[in-house]
């Protein structure tokens, strides 16, 4: 399985998607437990999620906070610490999930979004975390061709060092 062990982290619209089950996002949570993904989040995303998910109400901060915590003890959820100084920059609204991609605890392999090209970095550019939108997630052939390009860029990573972040 090309994807076992790598690790994706989900804007916050694809994340409150898949929870409230819209028809093209429903599948997602599914596609990352059968291909062996894991989910990345970091306390910003977490609030954020908690936040946008139901609104305001004590009973559906509980009900955000339940899901989180059920992905965690299924093994598919891992929380991490942000770097505190990052040199990628990107749109403000963001930065957070760029920050959390590039943690102290994990390496994050993707980021599932549907702004895409809020994630093109102010200064330097970057080729992991790949960024892509959930149809394109959803497709299986996508998902196995994305997998394979990550293990091979993480492997061109080993031979050359850190380098490959371009500057």
């Amino acid at each position: 399985m090309a994807c076992n062990g790598l690790a994706v982290i989900l804007d916050t619209s694809v994340f409150v998607c898949c929870f409230k089950l819209r028809e093209d996002y429903g599948n997602i949570i599914n596609k990352i437990r059968e291909d062996g993904f894991y989910i990345v989040i970091c306390p910003s995303i977490r609030q954020e999620y908690v936040r946008h998910m139901y609104g305001r109400s004590a009973s559906s901060h509980w009900l955000v906070r339940q899901h989180l915590d059920d992905l965690q003890k299924d093994g598919v959820l891992v929380y991490a610490r942000p770097i505190e100084e990052n040199e990628i920059e990107i749109q403000r609204k963001d930065q957070h999930v760029i920050d959390c991609a590039f943690n102290k605890t994990c390496r994050v392999h993707l980021i599932i979004t549907d702004n895409a090209k809020d994630f093109v970095s102010k200064t330097k550019q970057f080729r992991i975390p790949v960024i892509v939108q959930p149809r394109n997630f959803l497709e299986k052939n996508n998902r196995e061709n994305l997998c394979s390009e990550i293990r091979r860029l993480l492997s061109e990573e080993k031979k050359i060092g850190k380098s490959v972040v371009i500057h």
